[in-house]
Order: structure tokens, then C-alpha cells, then sequence
């Protein structure tokens, strides 16, 4: 019994032993980042200089970033309402538009597609035909309308919600933006 004693003691510390250094390993191979996650959490702070975040702190930054997208997209349907009203006004006064005026209808479309592009929204074009048969003063009147209802519905949400008015009056700005540069080169 006492020979069986030491062998048994031997063997119960070599597997402790084992034990101990096996979870040693397999915790040093678990903090070993992987390389998609090691990308994932890597920010650039210099060309040369790779910074890891925590998850909690890398979570914050998209929520910044999120925020700051939206209240960017808010700037741009502010200076989209602003814009078409300028057009709108000129067009009251004048009854013709300017090449400024033009210029205003192409930065109209881009910042049209913006927002449609923030809202979740895909450009198309207008399957029914009905803006192709408007005359220059119901398209502008049409234009400073879906954009004022852009405006409307996109300081009534936050930026979580997704608005179909907002996509398809997105939409309607674009394609009477183009109808508005044809008609005037028409004329």
C-alpha cells in the first residue's frame, strides 16, 4: 500500500500538472485575436501604429459615427427644402430659370439621392409616366412640394425609423429635377 501511495501521489500531480497546463495553453491560445476579428477591432491611428479597441468603446464609435451620418442627412434635406423653394420663388418671379437655376436642380438630384440613399431607398424611375406630361410650373410646384414632405417626415422621425414617404418622395425629387433641366432646355 505504501509503494502504491507515492506512484498514486505522482501520477495525481502529472496530471494536475497536465491539467494546469493544457487550460494554460488553450487560455493563451483564446486571447490570440482572430485575423477577421483582428481586423474588425483595429483602428489606424498612424500608418505604422495599430490601436485595439474594447468591443463597448468600438460600439459608442458606431453609434457616434451613426449619429453624425444622420445629422448630416438632415443638413442635406434642409439644404435640399431650401433649394427647391429658391427654384419655386425664382420661377413665381421670373417665369424662366437661370443657369444657376439649373445648376440648383442638378445639387437638388444629388442631395435627393443622399437621402434616399440614408433612407434605405433604391432609385427609380417613374414607372406610371405621369410627371413626363407636366408643364415647367406644376413640375417646380410638384419639386418644392415632395421636397417640403421630405422635410416634414424626416425632422418628424429618428434616424431609426425607415420612412417609405421619404423614399418615394426621394424619388419624385430626382425625377422631376431631370424633368425640370429637360423642359428648360427645351424651351
Amino acid at each position: 500500500m505504501r509503494r502504491r501511495f507515492p506512484l498514486f501521489a505522482i501520477f495525481i500531480l502529472l496530471s494536475a500538472f497536465g491539467l494546469h497546463a493544457s487550460s494554460a495553453f488553450a487560455q493563451n491560445t483564446s486571447t490570440i485575436p482572430r485575423s477577421s476579428d483582428n481586423k474588425s477591432r483595429r483602428m489606424h491611428k498612424d500608418d505604422d501604429q495599430d490601436v485595439t479597441l474594447p468591443d463597448d468603446m468600438r460600439i459608442k464609435m458606431a453609434i457616434a459615427r451613426e449619429e453624425n451620418e444622420y445629422k448630416k442627412t438632415l443638413e442635406d434635406v434642409e439644404k435640399l427644402s431650401g433649394l427647391s423653394e429658391e427654384v419655386a420663388k425664382v420661377y413665381v418671379d421670373r417665369k424662366q430659370l437661370s443657369t444657376d437655376d439649373v445648376k440648383k436642380l442638378n445639387t437638388i438630384e444629388k442631395l435627393a439621392k443622399r437621402v434616399l440613399s440614408h433612407a434605405g431607398g433604391e432609385e427609380v424611375g417613374d414607372k406610371s409616366g405621369s410627371v413626363e406630361h407636366l408643364a415647367l410650373a406644376e413640375a417646380i410646384d410638384k419639386l418644392n412640394a415632395a421636397a417640403a414632405c421630405i422635410k416634414k417626415e424626416m425632422k418628424a422621425e429618428t434616424r431609426f425609423v425607415v420612412s417609405a414617404t421619404v423614399v418615394a418622395n426621394s424619388n419624385q425629387v430626382i425625377s422631376l429635377a431631370r424633368l425640370i433641366r429637360h423642359l428648360q432646355k427645351a424651351d
